[in-house]
């Protein structure tokens, strides 16, 4: 008996497997769904549409948009966590994937283990700005104005444990400055203060407060990037502000249900470094201050081991939460 369960068992297993195979073969052989965790209309939504209309070019089958947004992203992620690993219903991530289990037990998830990493596809850098009344003009006069009236100044962000504040928590830390934090339910919402009068310094993304820069309406003082980039070449980065060591950026990425097979991984993957490499959409990214990256799986799953480290260790030391 044991023996026949046991040939039963080899006999289910090299079905399955045969079975993924050829599914893998065949794929794809009907619509995609992508999913994106963010009303219709914004940066997110922009990428999976402009993502979603070259991608069907290069796999040969329609691929489709669905905006499921809530809970800071978690509605998505819970939704395709339920779903096939087949390939055919995909989510356009971000920094909230990590981010989301440190802020709440209500999440319930891993990204490394529930989610299967195809790609990143492009990345966001936080800008440091200020009002323009403000006695200095430089990230290092920031530093030695705030050094010198602690809690005095205030920094706006986009909302509580969004990148932006985080990365705003971990710039006061490195530098030992001591700021209140004013979280907005948006970035635009946040520059409007800061532009306003009501708060002094600003946390946001590059494609939201740069234009305000550039009108010279907002000081802009530095960019959280390695190396400078060509839509802000006026702008230093922190590295070169005199404090090394410090780069963030929101990342967007496709990702799937656990279980599904790599050969259908690696063909999603090859589709999308195909579609980043394509002129037109770099120049459609760009203007959204998007820097496109691509690359493996693995750079993906590395990016998001990453941010559970570094965002992680901040959470824990300033006890931020959304429970």
């Amino acid at each position: 008996m044991i023996y026949l369960r046991t040939l039963r068992f080899i006999a289910l297993l090299v079905a399955s497997l045969c079975s993924g195979m050829t599914s893998a073969q065949n794929y794809p052989s009907k619509h995609i769904h992508i999913l994106s965790p963010t009303p219709p209309g914004g940066s997110n939504d922009m990428l999976a549409r402009l993502l979603a209309d070259k991608m069907q070019h290069v796999l040969g089958t329609t691929v489709i948009v669905e905006n499921k947004p809530g809970a800071s992203g978690t509605t998505a992620v819970k939704y395709i966590m339920e779903q096939p690993g087949d390939g055919y219903t995909l989510l356009l991530a971000n920094n909230a994937i990590a981010i989301n289990p440190l802020l709440t037990s209500k999440a319930r998830y891993d990204p490394r283990t529930d989610l299967v990493p195809i790609a990143q596809i492009g990345r966001i850098t936080v800008i440091i700005g200020g009002r323009l009344d403000l006695p200095f003009d430089t990230l290092a006069g920031l530093v030695t104005y705030a050094k010198s009236h602690p809690g005095q100044l205030s920094y706006a962000s986009c909302g509580t444990g969004t990148v932006p504040h985080l990365a705003g928590e971990v710039f006061k830390r490195r530098t030992g400055i001591d700021m209140i934090h004013v979280p907005y339910k948006g970035c635009g919402d946040s520059i409007a203060n800061v532009i306003g009068g009501q708060v002094d310094v600003t946390f946001s993304t590059m494609p939201a407060l740069l234009k305000y820069v550039e009108q010279k309406r907002v000081k802009g003082y530095a960019i959280a990037s390695e190396q400078r980039i060509s839509a802000a070449k006026s702008l230093p980065t922190v590295a070169e502000s005199g404090y090394p060591g410090y780069a963030f950026a929101l990342w967007h990425g496709l990702m799937a249900p656990k279980n599904t097979p790599a050969p259908i991984v690696e063909r999603l993957n090859s589709a999308i470094n195909q579609v980043l490499q394509d002129p037109s959409v770099r120049q459609q990214l760009a203007m959204q201050g998007v820097e496109p990256t691509g690359g493996t799986p693995a750079t993906l799953a590395k990016i998001i081991a990453s941010d559970l480290k570094t965002y992680g260790e901040v959470i824990r030391e300033t006890h931020i939460n959304l429970d």
